[in-house]
């Protein structure tokens, strides 16, 4: 089941930054990074 999330959340992270992309350029590196940033934090505040 974890396996199923971890490829959605990566799968919803890829489309959301080729969308971006497709808008402006570097804004899809921008808006991928942020995402894959708040996923890391939150993974961080919740293995305290």
């Amino acid at each position: 089941m974890d396996r199923v999330r971890l490829l959605l959340a990566a799968s919803g992270v890829g489309l959301i930054g080729y969308g971006a992309w497709l808008h402006y350029p570097p804004a899809g590196f921008v808006t991928s990074g942020v995402l894959l940033f708040a996923v890391a934090m939150v993974g961080a505040l919740r293995a305290r």
